[in-house]
């Protein structure tokens, strides 16, 4: 949590923004590694927008390998290839492949949204509209609770549902290697506030 961004912030302001992406480059290679199960049964889910703040490809290579067009939106200049008929993969923290996007030090993580406001416009607007299914997120994390209020704030909703669900039922195949195990969603619903 805090304790990583501070770290890559310190790692970043001694040895520069290129040391620490070149350090991400090698660590998110994933030349040799496959999707995992995991990604494969998020496939099969039928969702449209999917919000990760993953770095590397798995996600959207598994989306891929199943047949499904994926529209990558890093940052705001991909907002006009949304395409509710397919795919929207929405990455947060950016891409590795694309390193000015990249949201890893401190710094970065507290700027991310008024860097980019067309696309919290976006993402407020489907927030707003559609119930999401949030992997690997409690409502007490930072990720999470950043878009929530933005969207309290911008648009005047409020938390309609909530669901503290294990997936591990619907994952048994979890892969011992997977980094970033799947553990829990919550599936929240967004309302105007009256």
């Amino acid at each position: 949590g805090d304790d990583m961004l501070k770290a890559a912030q310190y790692y970043k302001n001694r040895k520069g923004a290129r040391a620490l992406l070149a350090y991400l480059r090698d660590q998110l290679d994933t030349t040799h590694i496959s999707p995992t199960a995991n990604h494969q049964y998020l496939t099969r889910l039928p969702i449209h927008t999917v919000l990760t703040t993953n770095l590397d490809d798995l996600l959207e290579r598994a989306y891929r390998d199943a047949g499904q067009r994926v529209n990558l939106v890093v940052e705001a200049a991909d907002l006009p290839f949304w395409d509710a008929s397919q795919v929207n993969l929405v990455k947060l923290h950016g891409d590795i492949d694309r390193p000015d996007t990249v949201v890893i030090a401190e710094r970065d993580y507290h700027t991310i949204y008024r860097q980019n406001p067309r696309l919290v416009q976006q993402l407020s607007a489907q927030l707003a509209i559609k119930t999401f299914l949030l992997i690997g997120y409690k409502v007490n994390d930072p990720d999470f609770n950043q878009v929530y209020d933005l969207l309290q704030l911008d648009l005047g909703v409020e938390r309609h549902k909530e669901q503290h669900l294990d997936i591990q039922a619907v994952f048994p195949a979890a892969d011992a290697g997977v980094a970033h195990a799947v553990t829990a969603f919550v599936a929240v619903q967004f309302r105007a506030a009256r």
